[in-house]
């Protein structure tokens, strides 16, 4: 039933690891392997890993740096998202303000208020129209782009990721220079990138956390004013 001579391919085929030397090949060097044996670790990726340290390939450091790169560009989104309710508000209150002068004059003019109660008007109109102001520069700074120009770079040190950079190096040039990019020149270039961009959603987040609270002043400012025009 079977022969009197089995080369090592043969028995490969009923035991656990012939599977694996039937799908590698015959003359797989890692048919001589222990089945069970976990795959080495990819050189590349075990560049930087020391027993204990815990430390990062060139591979695993790049992907890190360009998700987070993508979350800092994704805050910025959002802090663009938080600062249009802030306009639309104001811009709801200006209008309101507009149609209701009729109301308002008789608190300004002494027909309905007088003295310290007029004086006391003032100065909430006044309120309203500084913290109004204060909600419209900060949410509209929001969407000022922010991004630094830097097309004033010598051309051989330009950004292979920064999109102004790109604009301004020829196409020919450009596929040169990335072609020939080195993985730390690279890793260099991404963690300039996560820098600059957490940097500009960092002062977007505060413009819309100060634009909020002025927003809130002027809300209560413009309220009184309108509730006091109507009593």
């Amino acid at each position: 039933m079977f022969p009197d001579t089995v080369d090592c391919d043969t028995l490969a085929i009923v035991t656990r690891s012939g599977v694996r030397r039937l799908e590698r090949g015959p003359h797989d060097p890692k048919n001589n392997r222990v089945p069970d044996e976990p795959d080495p670790p990819h050189p590349r990726r075990a560049a930087h890993f020391e027993p204990g340290g815990g430390f990062l390939g060139p591979e695993d450091r790049i992907e890190h740096h360009t998700r987070t790169l993508d979350r800092a560009i994704q805050l910025t989104f959002i802090a663009d998202a938080k600062a249009a309710p802030v306009l639309a508000l104001q811009a709801t209150m200006a209008a309101v303000t507009v149609s209701q002068i009729g109301s308002l004059e008789g608190l300004f003019d002494g027909s309905i208020q007088h003295g310290l109660a007029i004086a006391a008007a003032w100065a909430l109109l006044a309120g309203y129209v500084a913290a109004a102001a204060i909600a419209w520069v900060l949410a509209s700074v929001v969407f000022v782009p922010r991004a630094p120009r830097r097309t004033a770079t010598p051309p051989d040190q330009r950004s292979r990721v920064y999109f102004d950079d790109i604009r301004a190096t020829p196409p020919e040039r450009f596929r040169e220079r990335g072609k020939l990019i080195h993985e730390d020149e690279l890793e260099d270039d991404l963690l300039s990138q996560v820098h600059v961009v957490s940097t500009i959603a960092g002062v977007k987040f505060a413009a819309v956390q100060r634009a909020f609270v002025a927003s809130a002043a002027s809300l209560v400012f413009w309220l009184t004013l309108l509730i006091w025009a109507r009593v």
